[in-house]
This record gives C-alpha cells, sequence and structure tokens, in this order.
C-alpha cells in the first residue's frame, strides 16, 4: 500500500470502487472531485476506475462525472443492495477470510453480502 500527499494509505481497487459505489448509491452522481475526495485516489487512478466499472456496466461516465446505471426493475433490487453498506460488506468478507484456515470449505449463500466475500476468498 502507498500514502497519498495527505498521509493516507493507499486502498485496494475493490476497496476504491466500493466507496465510489456508496458515494454513487447516496446521490444521483457525483464529480471526479467528489469521488477524488471520498477515495483519496489520483485522477489516473480514479479514471482507471471508473473506467473498470463503466465496462461493467455499473456506472455511466460523463465528462468530470458519473452516475450509477439504472437497472431493470428485476435486477434493481439486488443491485441496490449490493450497493447499500458496500464498506461494511467488504469489512465483514475480510473478517470471515480470516476465519477460514487450509484445508477448510466454506459455503456462500447468494446474498450481497456473500457477494462481497469472492475476492477473499
Amino acid at each position: 500500500m502507498s500514502s497519498d500527499r495527505s498521509g493516507r494509505v493507499g486502498l485496494r481497487p475493490d476497496e476504491r470502487a466500493a466507496m465510489l459505489l456508496t458515494l454513487l448509491g447516496q446521490q444521483p452522481s457525483a464529480s471526479l472531485a467528489q469521488m477524488q475526495e471520498v477515495t483519496g485516489a489520483s485522477l489516473p487512478t480514479l479514471r482507471r476506475d471508473l473506467a473498470a466499472l463503466a465496462e461493467q456496466g455499473v456506472i455511466r461516465r460523463v465528462r468530470g462525472a458519473a452516475s450509477l446505471v439504472q437497472t431493470s426493475p428485476l435486477d434493481e433490487g439486488f443491485a441496490l443492495r449490493r450497493r447499500r453498506n458496500a464498506g461494511a460488506k467488504t469489512q465483514i468478507a475480510r473478517t470471515a477470510a480470516q476465519l477460514v484456515g487450509p484445508h477448510m470449505s466454506v459455503m456462500l449463500g447468494d446474498g450481497s453480502t456473500a457477494l462481497a466475500a469472492i475476492p477473499f476468498s
């Protein structure tokens, strides 16, 4: 991990993505300045993160800002649950991953919190 000029420790891409999705879930759109303030990421890093989220079809980018992509009513419930409290779900996933030892198996449900655990498995 690296630190930026403010002394904050750099975040992993999935952590920044969770922060961005939380921000965009709280308001219709966010400017690059707002996203930079929340994540502490440099503009080039933020642009890469936004490109990845746009490629996944999660956000729509516009000049200097981004917004969440509107989903179909069938998918909207899960998409909203997945974004809601994304940071807390990531922390739960990290904690759960630390409890799994060698030669152990884990079964995950199909909920949004369980989905957050996949990168840590």
